[in-house]
């Protein structure tokens, strides 16, 4: 699956990956709805993937997918463009 950056913003950065469930400026994709940090999170969970652009911070997830089965996701899967 391919992110823009541009698009969603947070501190994405095209061609950084992101750290699995460890807080980073680089965004983070975590398997669980609580984020971590204060940077863009990917949040999974039961087949729905949500955007938290700023972690911890005030402003609220946003879901992006859903799959079908809520098969296994991880940061291999994901890669941020411009």
């Amino acid at each position: 699956m391919q992110i823009s950056a541009s698009g969603f913003g947070g501190g994405l950065t095209a061609g950084v990956a992101l750290t699995n469930g460890i807080a980073s400026t680089r965004g983070i994709l975590v398997q669980g709805n609580t984020p971590i940090g204060s940077s863009a999170n990917f949040l999974y969970s039961n087949g729905v993937l949500r955007f938290d652009r700023d972690g911890t911070g005030s402003g609220a997830a946003v879901a992006i997918a859903t799959f079908t089965g809520n098969p296994a996701l991880s940061v291999n899967q994901i890669s941020i463009v411009a």
